[in-house]
């Protein structure tokens, strides 16, 4: 005896019912016996009394659409890299699985539910963006969904003689970027630093007011331990410690 009507898929053989739906063959039943196989053999010489099992399965369509295309969705497709599934994409593109459709409370590609009726699952993923950050040292990479604000954590301030303050960021095609901003395609950016000359200036101040205070002390002939001392003892300013003196010469002239 053979079933008719059978169809055969990777060693399964069923009958379509359409409507997303089949019957699937699983064994014959006969004289206490279990066969497996669709196609029974026996020698008929008496009335018989064979039953076929069958189980009805439910197709369930999962997809998902990413970049240009509405694709069937495998799970052997997917990488997983710090408890995120993603599709590799081109030049610094990745599709990131987010979530399911129907309301369905799992954010794991990997999904069980029960299955009474033919499903059909949209597996939702969002585009993420590769910013790289070159510094002097080395370049930092970011993965950021699209649309979403990267403020890259780099050194804003460098102190020295001459400081450097971080203004913002230039792309490759010389469009400049603020210290936040929103991503919308792979970038590769390099900081923009604004050079700040105020301790430099404060430096020259300081050493340019010390050199001329030694040069007045020196024109009027005043050993620099005595103005030191004097000025230290009395708290007498040293423009009038020089002017006493000026007196005094005077005086001796006459």
């Amino acid at each position: 005896m053979r079933v008719v009507e059978l169809e055969e898929e990777d060693g399964v053989y069923f009958i379509s019912l359409g409507d997303m739906s089949r019957a699937v063959f699983l064994y014959w039943e006969y004289d206490g016996v279990i066969y497996e196989k669709p196609v029974l053999s026996v020698v008929i010489n008496k009335p018989i009394n064979a039953n076929v099992v069958w189980k009805k399965q439910y197709f369930i369509n999962v997809f998902s659409s990413y970049g240009k295309s509405r694709v069937i969705i495998r799970i052997k497709d997917l990488i997983s890299e710090n408890g995120l599934y993603y599709i590799p994409g081109k030049d610094g593109v990745r599709y990131v699985f987010v979530k399911w459709s129907n309301g369905l409370d799992s954010y794991s590609p990997q999904l069980e539910i029960t299955v009474d009726k033919p499903i059909e699952l949209e597996a939702i993923f969002k585009q993420q963006f590769l910013v790289i950050v070159k510094t002097n040292r080395k370049e930092i990479s970011y993965w950021v969904f699209e649309n979403e604000y990267l403020k890259p954590s780099i050194q804003e301030h460098i102190y020295g003689l001459i400081s450097y303050h971080l203004e913002g960021h230039r792309d490759t095609k010389g469009k400049v970027y603020s210290l936040s901003f929103q991503v919308d395609e792979p970038l590769y950016l390099e900081p923009i630093y604004e050079e700040d000359y105020t301790y430099l200036i404060v430096l020259l101040v300081v050493v340019g007011i010390a050199l001329i205070s030694l040069f007045v002390i020196k024109i009027n002939q005043i050993p620099l331990y005595k103005a030191l001392i004097y000025r230290t003892k009395r708290r007498v300013p040293l423009h009038r410690l020089l002017l006493s003196r000026r007196k005094k010469e005077k005086l001796e002239h006459i």
